[in-house]
């Protein structure tokens, strides 16, 4: 931005050739660019986003007149998303901006209204309504839509109930602290609530000065927020995760378990914190970082669980089946890495089955593999969990690449299946003999 003018380029700092050639760079690493906008629109003559927004006469009115706010780049005029001509506007603006540099996305912050000034206060909800920055949401999903026809990625700080069919949201100006790592899990369960899934808190902490340990333990639970972002003001110390050993370490072992079905996430929240106390419903739980760990209960129950500094709790369930891919700089780049299964249960529903503790049977039924097959997406390694121990060693009867060991609660064998080459697009039947 010029002087904190949405739309504009920063002539010295930032130039538009140079921000081609950038952003250039990153579409050929597979990498994306979002740039922020703020809704208040600069008062300033050469500003030409403003005059457009003075003769389309999009700007909110109080008494009617064009009500004067002051956000970063000053006094500034409002668009009113109520007003249907503001979509014609404000999606010609996203569109110009966009012809002169292929943004993937837009953040919207300071959507509240946020405000350095105060106005008088009248008893009216037509002055107020609850609802209006969503419209704001809206527009823009609206334009971006229109511009890429494709589905748009926006972030908006604003949110009402709903919003999440147009934005992600994260919960805004949280602080470097023990407490609001606690409570960004109850931020983001509430959001799933009103409507939002793709939501996430400041990973570290935004206000004030995070430290290695906190971003350590903030990073471990952060790598299973929906939307999962490091984000600080630009007055604190520097975060990035990898300035500390420690904090790298965590969100590389972390970061690839994100979106998965039937875990159980269980983070320190305390600073200083080696163990963590854990609710485990009814069933066997297993260790995604050990195999060979397992929680096992007939009732659910409270456990103490060792947490070291370098690590994160993470058990999947039975009866759950994890398709999992490999790690890569970028999501783009995972997509094209080889698939694994993971099976964990006792008596696994969906496609694999115990056949009376002698075999396991891994089944694939495709409904629709065109994708797949395009893709090449290959499955490399299947590994089963939560098999009932046998009374003799599991023995390697018609897979070459069986690898077998067992569970430390001595009452599980795990069996791992590798070097496969199955594509995924094609129906398969996998019949593992375990002894």
């Amino acid at each position: 931005m010029d002087a904190y003018k949405d739309f504009t380029f920063d002539p010295i700092n930032f130039p538009i050739e140079r921000m081609k050639n950038f952003v250039d760079t990153l579409h050929q690493n597979g990498q994306k660019y979002v740039p922020i906008v703020d809704p208040g629109i600069g008062i300033n003559d050469t500003y030409e986003t403003y005059p457009r927004g003075l003769k389309a006469d999009v700007y909110i009115k109080r008494n009617g007149t064009n009500y004067l706010g002051k956000v970063w780049p000053g006094p500034v005029y409002l668009p009113d998303f109520l007003n249907p001509t503001t979509q014609d506007f404000w999606g010609g603006e996203i569109k110009l901006f966009r012809d002169l540099l292929p943004v993937d996305g837009i953040w919207l912050d300071m959507n509240e209204l946020a405000n350095f000034i105060a106005s008088p206060i009248e008893n009216s909800t037509l002055d107020n309504p609850p609802y209006k920055i969503t419209h704001e949401s809206k527009a823009t999903n609206k334009a971006l839509t229109n511009i890429t026809g494709k589905r748009p990625f926006i972030l908006s700080r604003s949110t009402f109930v709903s919003s999440g069919k147009y934005v992600a949201h994260w919960t805004g100006d949280n602080a470097a602290s023990w407490n609001d790592l606690a409570y960004s899990i109850r931020a983001i369960l509430n959001s799933g609530i009103f409507g939002i899934p793709m939501v996430g808190a400041d990973i570290c902490g935004f206000l004030g000065s995070t430290n290695e340990e906190l971003c350590r333990r903030w990073t471990q639970l952060g790598a299973f927020y929906p939307f999962a972002r490091d984000h600080s003001d630009k007055n604190s110390n520097r975060q990035e995760l990898y300035l500390w050993d420690s904090v790298a370490d965590s969100a590389k072992k972390v970061l690839g378990l994100r979106y998965r079905k039937g875990v159980l996430v269980s983070p320190v929240l305390k600073s200083g914190a080696t163990t963590v106390d854990t609710y485990f419903p009814k069933g066997n739980w297993f260790d995604l970082f050990n195999f060979s760990n397992s929680v096992n209960g007939e009732s659910g129950k409270n456990v103490t669980l060792d947490a070291p500094s370098d690590h994160i709790n993470v058990h999947v369930g039975e009866g759950n089946i994890l398709a999992m891919q490999g790690e890569a700089m970028t999501t783009e780049a995972a997509r094209n890495t080889t698939f694994q299964l993971d099976i964990a249960g006792t008596l696994v529903s969906f496609n694999a089955t115990l056949l009376n503790t002698t075999s396991v049977l891994v089944t694939s039924k495709v409904t629709n593999g065109a994708f797949a097959l395009d893709k090449k997406w290959i499955l490399e390694k299947v590994t089963v969990l939560g098999i009932p121990k046998q009374s003799k060693n599991l023995a390697r009867k018609n897979l070459k690449f069986v690898k077998t060991q067992n569970d430390t609660s001595s009452q599980f064998d795990i069996v791992e299946v590798s070097k496969l080459s199955q594509l995924i697009g094609e129906d398969f039947k996998m019949d593992i003999k375990i002894r």
